[in-house]
């Protein structure tokens, strides 16, 4: 390898385990990403032996203690006990809040017995993390935010208005040249081909226009009820207040009520529920009206008809009331001779305009941004924002043509159910999380604060979610601080919303993009928030985001920008959960919190591991899960989990006396201990793998989604198949996103980033790509590194700048693939695929091992410790391999 002398050891890799490990003197000081320490310190920080035979307390396992059950001082101190017997000495205490728990969450009796368990932690030399909720997700502080309460002292009055909120849309379609009141609106709106019937924007029925004089027809609509019911309004004057109102529910019952102005509905038909009925599918409901009566079928089924109804004739339309919600695919309206009266397939979003504007209620809608277009529109270019007109007259003058005009704001979405979003807050927003922090973590430090930074070392943050979350509410985030947010990045919040609903071209995907930009940059606020919290409190916070399993583009509905939300972690984490790991095959899951914490100097990198993952868990599984992790970075191990009623185990396996092999834990906890004290130190990793933000953000939930997630992973998989230890480099970390904490700087021919300093940067293959970071390589390449581009370069820039973008990629790379050339003191390489990207990365100098014979299956992962080089090797292959391996550095082992 170039620049340094290697030494060659030989070693044989176990199966499906952490195989191998070196400790090596002497690192090169060339690469060492900052000054060097002092002797003592050196000497302190060096490789222990003694520690790798004997684990530290914190480098063995800690275990999700779930309260599932009554917990007394008992059951405390016999499970205490038991982990200790089995060599584990740290716990996440975890609230599960189920009925059987007791005591009660956050009473007297609760603090009484976390008391408890803390002063048997400081007797015995345990540490307690505590969970900062009652329940995963973390984001509801026990209910007390939304539905207050008493907590010692204290009494929090209830803060409904602070729950989770969605942006919602009402459409109306306007024939120009006119005048218009911007408050006036149809009170529906179009999403991904479906018309939207919302109470808190509706609250009422949308009649369609000139419909009022239909007689005898037949109304048929696909709908699915995501709350309540879905219903149709029938015989219906013009503004909706009488007729008779159609419904079915998510059980399958249909209703007909007659509506009177001024009047409450009288339900005349009320059917049986529909067996087998799916509320989660789309159900047709049709009504077949006669001179002087009607008849209903939901999905073909006959639901009841109803004689002798007044009045032969009315209009057509959708309804929503109390806290219903309901989408439709289609409505049809057909005459009883067969004439086509109405048509709606909702596939353009001017379809709300057939239905007329009104006023829109006051509760339940806050409006917060409008804009207008030309329905022929299809650019974000084309787009007129209208938001500051609210903060004037309200009006707009309609230029000639006909235009669509959107009204965008924010809908509360409540969950009184029992599920995970109950009583849920809006965690974009700044006062939720302040309440959140001072109820339940700043409760445990009036209480428990001389624990604080010993007993207790910090917060597990479990989870947490806005509204698009695909485990929950799937709706596009609103808050009230995403108007400044916006405007941050650069888009205005009319166009930003507008192109967040709709596809408006190339345009319209820069500023979506700038749209998920804005809702990440107030989600890691909430993170920024707890972690200078904990901080002053001489604590430390854990992340666990959602979904982080998933890629970069697929994850930003449900976490937003993950290294964004990790930065601020003082234990960058994340879980492998479920299905989330096969034995020998890749992973990229610990990627991103183990760079994030390379980056920002952080000594630990978590993951919670195991839950929900089956009885079938064995020990063999647990070494390969854990080794494969550690190869790439992770080392601190939580194992999920002891519950405290082993009678109810919700997510097997447990990590108690219910498992089958529980007696032989001892040496598995000691020998996770071993791995996670040989990961532990700084990563001394030489390469970056540039993560396409920009991209990410711009195809999410599209169906070029994947041209951004895949070949980025298949990148990393190649580096990994050749020994080249990475990190993840954000995008934003080039063109100095102010979101971000760490910035790449060109420092003596290294790219530095924060703590890390890189040699090499591998592009993957990208839709996207921002000019400014291309800049950036340029200028790394000329001071002396190697940037390895890989496919073809013909990508978008992310602001639009194609052509800037074209002449800053042919500058540094030339026009030729595959090709090598020098610029300055530095190469820039292009290959044709990942397939020839591992032989090019282990030519630029940066693998961790060279392997001869080649062994794709082997990972090498190595940290420094002081004056020592440690390298973590596993093989991931199942079998015995057999290689000589020549590692980047001198001294003897």
């Amino acid at each position: 390898m170039p620049e340094h002398p290697l030494s060659r050891r030989r070693f044989v890799a176990a199966a499906g385990a952490t195989g191998a490990l070196v400790a090596v003197g002497l690192p090169d000081a060339a690469h060492a990403a900052g000054p060097p320490a002092d002797p003592a310190r050196r000497e302190r920080d060096a490789w222990s032996a003694r520690h790798f035979a004997d684990p530290r307390h914190d480098s063995r396992p800690t275990v999700y203690w779930y309260w599932n059950g009554p917990v007394t001082p008992e059951l405390v101190d016999r499970q205490l006990a038991d982990l200790r017997s089995k060599g584990m000495y740290e716990v996440i205490l975890f609230s599960f809040d189920n009925a059987e728990m007791s005591p009660v969450f956050f009473t007297e009796e609760w603090f009484d017995i976390v008391g408890h368990v803390l002063r048997t932690a400081e007797r015995t030399g345990m540490r307690v993390w505590l969970f900062n909720d009652d329940h995963f997700p973390s984001g509801r502080a026990g209910e007390f935010i939304v539905k207050g309460g008493q907590v010692g002292t204290r009494t929090y009055a209830p803060r409904p208005e602070l729950r989770l909120k969605a942006l919602a849309r009402s459409t109306t379609v306007v024939r120009g040249p006119a005048s218009i009141d911007l408050r006036h609106s149809t009170g529906l709106g179009v999403d991904a081909g479906r018309l939207v019937a919302d109470a808190a924007v509706l609250d009422g029925a949308a009649v369609l226009r000139d419909s009022t004089g239909w007689r005898e027809c037949t109304v048929t609509g696909s709908a699915k009820a995501e709350h309540g019911a879905a219903g149709l309004l029938v015989r219906a004057s013009a503004d909706g207040r009488t007729g008779y109102a159609v419904a079915f529910d998510q059980t399958g019952v249909v209703t007909v009520e007659r509506l009177t102005d001024g009047a409450e509905p009288a339900e005349l038909l009320r059917s049986t529920r529909t067996d087998g009925f799916n509320k989660t599918k789309f159900h047709t409901i049709r009504v077949t009206l006669r001179a002087d009566g009607l008849s209903v079928t939901l999905d073909g089924k006959d639901k009841g008809t109803l004689e002798d109804l007044t009045g032969r004739t009315g209009g057509v339309g959708v309804r929503a009331v109390g806290d219903q919600r309901a989408v439709w695919e289609s409505l049809t309206v057909e005459a009883a001779d067969g004439t086509s009266l109405y048509t709606g397939s909702f596939d353009r979003s001017a379809a709300a305009g057939d239905f007329p504007e009104r006023a829109l209620p006051a509760a339940g809608f806050t409006v917060a941004a409008a804009a207008a277009r030309p329905t022929a529109a299809t650019a974000a270019t084309d787009v007129v924002d209208l938001t500051d007109r609210f903060t004037g007259g309200h009006t707009w003058q309609v230029p000639a043509g006909e235009w669509q005009v959107d009204l965008f704001g924010g809908v509360l979405l409540a969950d009184d159910s029992q599920g995970y979003s109950r009583s849920y807050v809006d965690l974009l927003d700044d006062e939720p999380v302040e309440l959140f922090l001072d109820i339940v973590p700043g409760e445990y430090h009036r209480r428990f604060g001389r624990y604080f930074g010993t007993v207790v070392p910090g917060f597990w943050d479990d989870e947490p979610f806005f509204a698009s979350a695909e485990a929950h509410f799937k709706r596009l985030p609103w808050s009230p601080a995403l108007d400044r947010a916006l405007r941050t990045v650069g888009v205005t919040p009319g166009t930003a919303y507008a192109a967040a609903f709709d596809d408006l071209g190339r345009s319209g995907r820069i500023a979506r993009g700038n749209y998920w930009r804005a809702v990440s940059d107030r989600f890691a606020t909430a993170f920024r928030k707890q972690a200078q919290w904990y901080e002053e409190r001489r604590v430390a916070l854990i992340t666990n985001p959602l979904y982080d399993e998933t890629a970069p583009a697929k994850r930003i509905a449900s976490t937003g920008d993950l290294h964004k939300v990790n930065q601020w972690a003082q234990v960058p984490g994340g879980d492998i959960i479920t299905a989330e790991y096969v034995a020998g095959e890749p992973t990229m899951i610990p990627r991103n919190p183990v760079s994030v914490a390379h980056q920002m100097g952080r000594e630990r990198a978590l993951l919670e591991m195991f839950g929900n993952m089956g009885w079938q868990v064995t020990p063999g599984f647990v070494h390969a899960t854990v080794g494969a992790q550690a190869a790439r970075g992770i080392n601190l191990t939580v194992l999920h989990a002891l519950w405290t009623d082993e009678s109810r185990v919700y997510f097997p396996p447990p990590f108690g006396p219910r498992a089958p092999w529980w007696w032989a834990m001892r040496p598995l906890a000691e020998w996770i201990g071993r791995v996670m004290e040989a990961g532990r130190g700084t990563s001394a990793a030489r390469t970056a793998l540039l993560q396409p933000q920009r991209a990410a953000e711009q195809w999410t939930g599209t169906d070029r989604q994947q041209d951004v997630d895949s070949p980025l992973a298949e990148a990393a998989y190649a580096l990994e198949r050749a020994q080249v230890d990475f990190d993840l480099l954000h995008e934003g970390a080039l063109t100095r996103d102010p979101a971000l904490l760490a910035h790449a700087e060109v420092r003596k021919g290294r790219l530095v980033v924060g703590a890390a300093a890189y040699d090499l940067v591998v592009i993957p293959r990208t839709p996207v790509l921002d000019a400014d970071g291309v800049r950036v390589l340029r200028e790394f390449v000329r001071a002396g590194g190697t940037v390895i581009a890989v496919g073809a370069l013909d990508t978008e820039e992310a602001d639009g700048g194609d052509r800037t973008l074209a002449h800053a990629l042919s500058d540094l790379f030339g026009d030729r693939v595959p090709a090598r050339r020098s610029l300055g003191r530095g190469h820039a390489v292009r290959v044709a695929d990942t397939g020839a990207l591992g032989a090019a990365a282990v030519e630029a100098g940066t693998a961790a091992a060279v392997l001869d014979p080649a062994q794709a299956a082997v990972r090498v992962l190595r940290v420094r410790r002081g004056p020592d080089t440690v390298f973590l090797i596993n093989n991931e292959s199942g079998a015995p391999v057999r290689t000589v391996a020549a590692f980047p550095a001198t001294g003897l082992p």
